[in-house]
């Protein structure tokens, strides 16, 4: 789920009747379906690219791993990504590419012409949850509970950026430069790119303690972060870590800022919420 440069929000389904489409919602109630191109099927997750159009991972049977591109008409292109199984997490990066997560470990770039190139592939024996572009000019991934650091050339700093007892899963970008991340846990994390962790509670109810963490996070548009919970709930979080929730009726996954002063999120049972972020 991406705000798109259209001032629409774009999302990736995947149907009960296991069919795959990318989906267009306006602020109005407006909807659009795209199905994906013969022999392809849709990925995991989507990206604004820089050239404004709609960037995601995606699978071409006989092919492999394929990234494509919807433009905000409906255009779509895929391009193939030889060589790999699986293509996940995608993410554009501080230098005018897109970049995603393989299967199994490494990550790939692909510009805007559809060059492709992968750096390391199977190095870090796990898929990266999560990839995101960050502001000192390197990729920054969550992986196997860990959040590493890679540059632009493909190089893999041998440090993990996190403690032992921290453990990373969704990473987004936060208004004040520094990397946000749930965890396994009743926490939200805060990462600088000098390595320095901060961890905040979420507040945890004796009869659910244990069962409650957080699952996906974003920036808002009110320069907080929002993030979805596993107990129907949608939580926001001051970059001084102060907590507001918010009950839902069903269950939340992808959370995302929208063109709207509003926070758009995915629900069980083929739903979209929103909740205005004023």
């Amino acid at each position: 789920m991406v705000s798109g440069s259209d001032g629409a929000v774009w999302v990736l389904e995947a149907n009960s009747d296991h069919t795959e489409k990318i989906a267009r919602f306006t602020s109005a109630g407006v909807t659009h379906e795209w199905s994906s191109p013969a022999l392809y099927e849709i990925g995991s997750t989507v990206t604004l690219g820089p050239d404004g159009a709609l960037w995601f991972t995606g699978y071409g049977h006989g092919q492999g791993a394929t990234i494509g591109r919807i433009t905000t008409s409906g255009h779509i292109t895929m391009y193939p990504v030889k060589s790999v199984g699986v293509a996940l997490e995608i993410s554009t990066g501080p230098d005018g590419a897109l970049w995603f997560a393989i299967e199994g470990g490494g990550v790939g770039r692909i510009t805007m012409s559809g060059a492709i190139t992968t750096y390391c592939p199977g190095c870090f024996g796990h898929t990266a949850q999560s990839i995101v572009g960050g502001p000192d000019g390197a990729i920054w991934i969550t992986v196997y509970g860990q959040i590493r650091r890679i540059t632009t050339s493909g190089g893999v700093d041998p440090k993990v950026a996190t403690p032992r007892s921290v453990s990373p899963t969704m990473m987004t970008s936060g208004p004040d430069g520094a990397f946000w991340f749930t965890e396994l846990g009743p926490n939200i994390g805060r990462l600088t790119t000098s390595e320095m962790v901060t961890e905040y509670p979420i507040p945890v109810e004796p009869e659910v303690a244990g069962e409650r963490y957080p699952i996906w996070i974003a920036a808002g548009p009110d320069g907080a972060l929002w993030f979805t919970e596993t107990t129907h709930t949608v939580g926001q979080m001051t970059t001084a870590g102060g907590v507001n929730e918010y009950p839902i009726s069903r269950h939340p996954f992808a959370i995302a800022g929208g063109p709207d002063r509003a926070v758009w999120f995915a629900e069980e049972g083929n739903r979209i919420g929103r909740l205005s972020a004023d």
